[in-house]
């Protein structure tokens, strides 16, 4: 697919010169980078998120986010395969492995630290992916990466957004292996390896579309949309297989729904059958 086609079936998308691609790709590869910077504000954003789930405040899990960095591994990843840079993707794929390890272990710092805390509906909430879970991150991938090469938008607000897809679910998930609750805790490790697949993938998504691959795909022989299949051939697989988990998730979901209102419909009409039964 060349750049106009692709331009033409993705206008949002816009159109960038050869400077504006080099100065965002360099952008992209600096937020990527897992230094000190980045450790110190994940870890602050980390303690922040994890106080507010444990208070079951969602302003302040909210609020967190204005400080968290994890926006930027995957961003640098999804370009990296678009460029097919293995060493850029080795570098994004460890800060974004470090990061998540740090952010799980103060999250269980603070469950061990705080553990006769009840466990709110915030954590709860984190527990249980679905496919709507797999559509947020989609679209908040979306909106981070049109962000990032669009002079018109805020990365940082969007960052923020996207962030708050990652932070707490790891965060939550670090708490509840403090509290020995593998199984609610593995459900928001999911979550989160859930939003990192789709954010990785949408953003080599609008970097392809933008041009970043240009020449990368035509040097190994291929082009297109071939090319973009193959270099995010393994996020692909995930996003496919954790797809089918998630919708089958959703499914039980609904039905587990379903059958507690019907319960709780027979439950409510029990006194007045009671009632019915002891006039005969």
């Amino acid at each position: 697919m060349p750049d106009s086609a692709a331009h033409s079936s993705f206008s949002f998308v816009p159109r960038l010169s050869v400077n504006d691609r080099q100065r965002i790709s360099a952008e992209i590869r600096r937020n990527g980078q897992p230094d000190a910077t980045f450790f110190a504000m994940n870890a602050l954003a980390a303690l922040v998120a994890g106080y507010g789930l444990l208070a079951d405040s969602t302003a302040v899990v909210i609020g967190a986010m204005l400080v968290a960095m994890m926006l930027g591994p995957l961003a640098a990843s999804g370009m990296a395969l678009v460029q097919r840079d293995g060493r850029l993707i080795r570098q994004s794929l460890l800060a974004l492995l470090a990061g998540a390890v740090m952010i799980v272990g103060l999250g269980m710092i603070l469950g061990w630290w705080h553990d006769s805390v009840l466990l709110g509906r915030e954590i709860r909430g984190r527990t249980s992916p679905n496919l709507f879970d797999l559509m947020v991150a989609i679209f908040g991938g979306l909106a981070g990466a049109l962000a990032a090469v669009n002079p018109r938008l805020s990365v940082a607000v969007v960052g923020v957004g996207v962030a708050t897809a990652l932070v707490p679910p790891l965060v939550a998930a670090g708490i509840l292996f403090a509290h020995e609750r593998w199984r609610e805790g593995s459900g928001a490790l999911l979550l989160a390896l859930t939003n990192m697949v789709a954010i990785q993938l949408t953003s080599s998504l609008v970097l392809f579309v933008a041009g970043f691959g240009s020449g990368q795909g035509r040097q190994a022989g291929y082009s297109g949309p071939v090319a973009f299949i193959k270099n995010n051939l393994i996020t692909l697989i995930l996003l496919l297989v954790l797809g089918t988990y998630l919708t089958i998730s959703l499914n039980r979901q609904i039905r587990q729904k379903q059958l507690d209102q019907q319960v709780e419909s027979v439950i409510k009409r029990l006194p007045n059958d009671f009632e019915k039964m002891s006039r005969l």
